[in-house]
């Protein structure tokens, strides 16, 4: 074979490579398009996810708010009552009115305010450490701790608004005034002061408003408001009815 025949060969295979190549490219191309389009798909399809996710999330909030809409529906047969809790030591036997007008009543009004409650209230026993009823199972805690409730039913709302107001001088003493709750309202509260004590673990201070919140402060110094059904924790954007006010004008606030 002479050199011209030589580089005719050469050539040719030069150009079969390259045809091949071409080919390559082009499916190389093709499946590059190909994997694009899919990327372009399953982004499409996390975005339909987060969005759905989102939607879900949401409707579980909505309908966690409206059940607590009926957990703390206006109940006339509880809104007149407090709860008292003290130790069994002070509390058993006769003259309990006499023991919680003398070491709890009388450390929150005036004497003359408190002759005026004293007459008309109606005070009831729901647990001592020895019974074994519903509500002792539930208030385990207390039970270990020595602790009698009591049920304190007053004439006005007035007289509530009052001891309520002045509950935080009973701090450091063995007595504690509480609403009048019901089971599943003590489920939403006792999990909502859980996750307040969880955060205070992490120098995050929260407060609890109407037996049914958690309110917290955010970096920026905005409140973030929180709600719960009792087994979980959601966050929502505002408080129906809430507005947040300086502390020395708090008095429509119903927090604790």
């Amino acid at each position: 074979m002479d050199f011209k025949e030589a580089l005719e060969a050469v050539n040719k295979s030069v150009a079969l490579l390259t045809t091949k190549i071409d080919h390559l490219s082009s499916n190389v191309q093709s499946l590059l398009d190909t994997v694009a389009t899919q990327n372009d798909a399953i982004k499409k399809l996390e975005n339909i996810t987060a969005t759905q996710q989102s939607d879900m999330h949401e409707m579980r909030r909505h309908i966690l708010q409206l059940q607590n809409d009926l957990t703390f529906q206006r109940n006339p047969e509880t809104e007149r009552n407090l709860i008292i809790r003290g130790p069994n030591s002070d509390l058993k036997g006769t003259g309990i009115e006499n023991v919680v007008k003398s070491k709890v009543l009388s450390k929150l009004v005036k004497p003359e305010e408190a002759d005026a409650i004293a007459k008309s209230w109606i005070i009831s026993v729901i647990q001592r450490p020895s019974t074994n009823n519903k509500l002792s199972q539930q208030q385990s805690q207390d039970t270990a701790k020595d602790t009698t409730i009591l049920r304190v039913t007053l004439k006005s709302k007035s007289d509530i608004r009052l001891i309520k107001a002045n509950c935080s001088k009973l701090k450091g003493s063995p007595f504690s005034i509480s609403d009048d709750l019901s089971y599943n309202q003590r489920k939403v509260l006792g999990h909502l002061l859980k996750y307040k004590r969880d955060l205070k673990m992490k120098n995050k201070i929260g407060r609890i408003y109407a037996n049914r919140y958690l309110i917290t402060s955010a970096k920026d110094g905005k409140d973030e408001y929180f709600e719960s059904n009792g087994v979980k924790i959601y966050k929502i954007n505002s408080i129906p009815n809430y507005h947040p006010q300086k502390p020395n004008n708090s008095q429509h606030q119903k927090s604790t």
